[in-house]
């Protein structure tokens, strides 16, 4: 059978199921061929600071910076988790100055700032750790599926060989 015959004799097999289309099993997600053929890293999950607020008091020497927090994906609506809808968080960095150091503002608010986009990183990688525990526990899911079907596949192969052997 020729790859065509092949190829459209799937599709034509897979043409009633809703998903089907929306399904590319040649993608590989967070990796893109350049027109040149380099293999380059995409931003398909990517973390963004929308506002980042810096606040000092007056003779004090502590920087405190709050940063809002976007997580977004790029990825197939039919991947698309709940967890995923609910992605916009805030952290906070404080920056203190101990009493033998001379404070300086602007350093205050560039290590409050790492502090705070470090709390972010954080946070992003738990939400990311959660939802991919989430993914294997449906994948195992669908290979136990996958085999329960493989064995009742197997099943009506058997029997229809001993009623075609009657």
């Amino acid at each position: 059978m020729s790859q065509k015959n092949k190829q459209s004799k799937s599709k034509k097999q897979y043409a009633d199921n809703f998903y089907y289309p929306f399904v590319n099993p040649n993608i590989t997600y967070g990796f893109y061929k350049t027109s040149e053929g380099d293999i380059r890293k995409s931003k398909f999950i990517k973390l963004s600071f929308q506002r980042k607020d810096i606040y000092h008091a007056e003779n004090s020497k502590s920087v405190v910076c709050k940063l809002k927090c976007y997580l977004s994906f790029n990825v197939p609506d039919f991947m698309v988790t709940e967890m995923m809808k609910f992605t916009s968080f805030e952290v906070t960095g404080v920056a203190i100055c101990s009493d033998d150091d001379t404070f300086e503002l602007n350093k205050g608010k560039l290590i409050a700032s790492a502090k705070a986009e470090n709390e972010a990183y954080r946070v992003a990688r738990n939400m990311l750790k959660t939802m991919l525990q989430q993914y294997e526990n449906f994948l195992i899911g669908v290979r136990s599926q996958l085999d329960m079907f493989e064995s009742f596949s197997k099943h009506n192969n058997d029997f229809i060989e001993r009623v075609v052997a009657e």
